[in-house]
């Protein structure tokens, strides 16, 4: 009996310790990213990011897609500017609805209304930064350019190569995550 539970506890300790080094890896995935981006082969490589958000309020969801760079850091009057990825993109949201009925229909024509309108798209701007301290977090910045630069700032935490965290405001508590994929652009010779 003794021996049963030492193995199942020894099974225990080895599912914690695989959990734990997935949550640490955020250093580390932004890491890969940023040495993707800095260094072009034969053209310019750069970041695919796909993010969606969903409000615990069932309000409404999000969907973006954007591009990031490689920027190195710098110094400035106001201190050191760490590395980042840079990049700006789209956003769709669910609320924003269009209807999908066909062209030029006339007379009774049935009405299909659906979500992430492509019409009613945002300009966004994403940043992801290493959390200096833990090297477990990110520091995400989204700005809504659509929105007068309003700003979205939270510490995410990294698993399975996604970059996933939680921000509350007016309309509730949203779920942000983000993945990626490295993306190249040949240029001709």
């Amino acid at each position: 009996m003794k021996h049963k539970i030492k193995a199942i506890m020894f099974g225990i300790s080895l599912g914690l310790m695989g959990q734990a080094q997935a949550a640490e890896n955020c250093s580390v995935l932004l890491d890969d990213l940023m040495a993707w981006a800095k260094t072009p082969i034969f053209g310019e490589n750069s970041i695919g990011v796909t993010m969606t958000t969903n409000v615990n309020t069932r309000k409404f969801a999000s969907y973006t897609t954007a591009s990031l760079d490689y920027k190195p850091g710098f110094f400035t009057k106001f201190g050191f500017i760490s590395e980042r990825l840079l990049g700006d993109g789209e956003t769709y949201f669910s609320d924003r609805t269009w209807d999908n009925a066909s062209p030029g229909c006339t007379g009774f024509c049935f009405s299909d209304l659906q979500p992430f309108s492509p019409k009613k798209k945002d300009k966004v701007r994403i940043a992801l930064t290493k959390y200096l301290g833990d090297v477990t977090k990110a520091n995400v910045s989204i700005t809504l350019l659509s929105w007068g630069n309003a700003k979205v700032n939270f510490v995410a935490q990294c698993d399975n190569k996604h970059i996933y965290g939680f921000k509350a405001d007016q309309h509730g508590t949203h779920l942000y995550d983000l993945t990626f994929s490295k993306d190249q652009i040949n240029f001709p010779k």
